[in-house]
């Protein structure tokens, strides 16, 4: 039962947090993954439209794929916390 709370809680949390950022521009178009109306094979296309249109200039392209899959276990949460106060998330559902 503990383990449901926690989780209705974190979608709570969730759900204020990306709809509080949202209001506030605090997160660019191209972070489209997991966004509502937002489709990640946009990304694809973007990509595939660049690689395009480099060929056809016959320019060189470069792509750099970073794998941040575990950059969030080394943070400092008490950073997190301070860039979200400093960018106005703040209140009763972030404290």
């Amino acid at each position: 039962l503990q383990s449901c709370l926690l989780r209705f809680a974190s979608i709570i949390f969730n759900s204020k947090l990306t709809r509080a950022a949202e209001d506030r521009h605090l997160i660019p178009p191209s972070q489209n993954g997991f966004r509502p109306h937002y489709r990640t094979n946009n990304n694809i296309f973007i990509l595939r439209t660049l690689i395009e249109q480099a060929r056809a200039e016959k320019k060189t392209l470069y792509v750099a794929f970073v794998d941040i899959s575990n950059a969030f276990a080394a943070m400092n949460q008490a950073s997190l916390w301070l860039k979200l106060a400093r960018a106005g998330l703040t209140g009763k559902y972030f404290d």
